[in-house]
């Protein structure tokens, strides 16, 4: 019935786990839904049970309930959004588990061309449908749906169709077959394939996906792509190659080069815990969030003309730890609350 809920759910459920603290970000988004659930509780009744779901899951339940109960003291929306969690848990659950026996392949695969088609005739982008496809399965957690859409993109002989399916094998949704396919499609003149297989590419683990991510370094074509497979097999002997890539990629302003996803693959190897040998030496060349500020505060990477240089910047909590590190206390001038 509520459509734009579902999506804002599965947004929601994106921007928590992308976050680097992600249950304050819930805690925020906890607290704007209670408010919801206070203005109007008939309608939003049973309402948000997805996202309470997925974060018990992803951050520990006893975790999740302890800090929404501590929130919840201070404050009447996130109170309310945990009654309407706790009560609503089980039920959805259970509903879950029948939609997941009574929906099939074809059911899905039917949905997906009547999406298809209706977003084509409206001009709006198919990555959407794909989005909403990728929301549903972890949503049910029937994975047997990305093999059933895995033979459906192989047995497809038009580029543009193939491409709208590969945008569903996306985080936490990988592709299930052996890549051998998608690595040629990769290769395509076409562009809209090649940037899906690409995408595809990427949230895979396979020795194959590595060596043609060596390749494509070898050859120096697709630059940034290779740096964001390779970040994701990443091993101690790639160091210097690693960092001679991402050295080479160009940061414009429109990233016509693609750098920012490449950065962002090398800002996710660096949280990766036991990784071996991390490029470290690639934050300063980094520098742009207030995480790598942070990271090479830590790791002791930072010099004074570099705390100095923080100082000014226009991240005004880049600022206030650049003066602790400095010794200035948390009030630098200019910064009084």
């Amino acid at each position: 019935m509520f459509p734009e809920r579902d999506d804002f759910e599965a947004l929601s459920i994106e921007l928590i786990d992308c976050a680097e603290e992600p249950l304050e970000r819930y805690i925020k988004i906890a607290e704007d839904i209670g408010t919801l659930l206070i203005a109007d509780p008939v309608l939003w009744q049973g309402s948000f049970d997805w996202l309470f779901a997925h974060c018990e899951q992803a951050y520990g339940k006893n975790k999740v309930h302890r800090l929404l109960a501590e929130r919840a003291k201070s404050s009447l929306a996130v109170e309310q959004y945990l009654k309407n969690g706790l009560a609503w848990n089980d039920k959805t659950s259970e509903e879950r588990c029948v939609t997941q026996v009574l929906q099939t392949a074809e059911d899905i695969w039917k949905e997906f061309e009547a999406e298809r088609k209706k977003e084509r005739e409206s001009e709006k982008s198919v990555r959407f449908v794909s989005f909403k496809i990728r929301a549903w399965i972890k949503r049910t957690g029937n994975t047997e749906m990305l093999s059933a859409f895995a033979q459906k993109y192989l047995s497809e002989r038009d580029a543009g169709d193939r491409a709208e399916i590969l945008w569903i094998f996306g985080k936490d949704c990988p592709f299930p077959l052996s890549p051998e396919l998608l690595i040629r499609d990769a290769e395509s003149r076409n562009e809209r394939l090649r940037e899906a297989a690409f995408f595809a590419l990427s949230y895979m683990h396979h020795e194959k996906v590595r060596e043609f991510a060596l390749e494509l370094a070898g050859r120096g074509e697709h630059l940034s792509e290779a740096v964001i497979l390779l970040a994701n097999h990443y091993q101690e002997k790639d160091r210097e190659l690693f960092v001679r890539l991402v050295k080479s990629i160009p940061v414009t302003y429109d990233d016509k080069t693609g750098w920012h996803g490449a950065h962002s693959a090398v800002l996710d190897l660096l949280k990766t815990k036991g990784v071996k040998s991390a490029p470290k030496e690639l934050l300063p060349f980094l520098y742009e969030r207030e995480y790598i500020v942070r990271e090479m505060g830590r790791r002791r990477m930072a010099t004074e003309a570099f705390w100095r240089e923080c100082i000014y910047d226009s991240n005004r909590e880049i600022r206030v730890y650049a003066g602790r590190k400095m010794g200035c206390g948390q009030e630098l001038k200019g910064e009084k609350e």
